[in-house]
C-alpha cells in the first residue's frame, strides 16, 4: 500500500497489509474500495474475488514469481500524456463472473498504517 497527498508527488510505501496472507494476493482478492461506517471510525476494505475458481493457494508464489519477472524493468513514465480515443471495440473475457465472490474485512489499524487480517466471520459489535 502506498499513499500520497498529490497525485503527481512523491509516495510513501507502507508495505503489505493484508497480515496473515501468505500467498502475497490480498487473499486472491483485489480491493476495490474502503467503506466508512457512519457515525463510527470503523472501516471496512470491499474486495472481488472474480475468478474463485483460481483460489488456490499453490499457484499464488508461481503468480508472483511470473509478474515479478514480467515487470522487473517497468518504469512508470511520468511524462505528460495525450488523451487518446478508445479503440470502439468490444473485447470478450471467457472467465464466468456470475460466479465471483466478493470478501469484506474489518480494517485495524497499527499506528497509522492500516492492517487487514483474514477473517470467516466478524462483526463490528
Amino acid at each position: 500500500m502506498c499513499v500520497f497527498d498529490d497525485y503527481h508527488g512523491e509516495y510513501r510505501d507502507l508495505g503489505l497489509i493484508c497480515e496473515g496472507d501468505k500467498t502475497g494476493t490480498s487473499f486472491s482478492a483485489q480491493f476495490t474500495s474502503v467503506i466508512r461506517v457512519p457515525g463510527t471510525k470503523k472501516y471496512i476494505a470491499c474486495a472481488d474475488r472474480w475468478m474463485p475458481q483460481w483460489y488456490v493457494k499453490p499457484m499464488a508464489k508461481l503468480i508472483i514469481y511470473g509478474m515479478k519477472r514480467h515487470f522487473a524493468d517497468y518504469r512508470p513514465d511520468t511524462s505528460p500524456q495525450e488523451a487518446t480515443p478508445l479503440p470502439g471495440k468490444e473485447i470478450h473475457h471467457s472467465e464466468n463472473t456470475s460466479v465471483s465472490r466478493y470478501v469484506w474485512l474489518p480494517i485495524g489499524w497499527k499506528g497509522e498504517k492500516p492492517v487487514i487480517r483474514w477473517r470467516k466471520e466478524w462483526s463490528f459489535r
